[in-house]
């Protein structure tokens, strides 16, 4: 089954995928997905670089150790484990201004938008 909508209904505009250094694991699965559209523009800072799937492996004496069932990597196979992934355009955005309810990396992105939409 084809699961992709016909042209007249994808969503044609540009998306904004807002991304930082809090974002990790399934997070930054999405982003890599999502920056595969040509359509969509990463904004903010790198992403956390924890991407690899833990496996529990139980050894004979007791012990459970993890161990790496997989890991993620860019189009050029870099690892995104302890990299992260880089934004298409960086937006500065400190802790103080998320203390004093600022965030830089949403205001540029409203920015955008609107210059996009005149």
């Amino acid at each position: 089954q084809n699961t992709i909508p016909d042209q007249e209904l994808r969503y044609q505009g540009t998306v904004y995928l807002l991304i930082g250094e809090r974002c990790a694991s399934a997070n930054e699965c999405f982003t890599m997905h999502m920056r595969s559209l040509a359509n969509v523009v990463t904004l903010g800072d790198t992403t956390w670089g924890t991407v690899n799937c833990p496996h529990p492996v139980q050894l004979v004496d007791g012990w459970q150790v993890n161990r790496i069932a997989w890991s993620m990597r860019h189009v050029d196979l870099e690892p995104i484990e302890g990299v992260g992934i880089p934004p298409d355009i960086y937006v500065e955005a400190t802790e103080e201004d998320f203390a004093q309810g600022i965030d830089p990396v949403l205001e540029y992105a409203i920015e955008l938008v609107n210059s996009h939409s005149r």
